[in-house]
């Protein structure tokens, strides 16, 4: 049912992703001293598409399914990581990068 040649087929997304995810991480430990994730529209997103990416791998068979879900996926990791960066103390609950208030308004 799940082809375990996925995981090496897309090996370079998942280490670009999981790289990201952690630098977001450690900028998040060094300036607010905790751990917290972002709950981004992005990220909202980007779990709708692995769910429905799944379904559509499991009827059509085919690897190339994922492309999206990675790309998008590497877009929000990047997303999440640039607003630990600009912000000061983030708010859980951002929404976007585009939506956040800068320290310097």
């Amino acid at each position: 049912m799940f082809d375990i040649g996925i995981i090496t087929y897309y090996k370079y997304f998942f280490l670009a992703i999981f790289a990201i995810r952690i630098a977001s991480l450690i900028v998040c430990i060094i300036k607010n001293k905790k751990v917290y994730y972002l709950h981004t529209i992005g990220n909202k997103i980007i779990g709708i598409i692995i769910f429905v990416s799944l379904i559509l791998y499991i009827i059509l068979k085919t690897k190339e399914i994922f492309y999206p879900c990675f790309i998008l996926s590497l877009i929000s990791s990047i997303e999440e990581l640039l607003i630990m960066v600009v912000q000061k103390d983030p708010d859980e609950n951002t929404k976007s990068i585009f939506t956040i208030k800068y320290e310097n308004e």
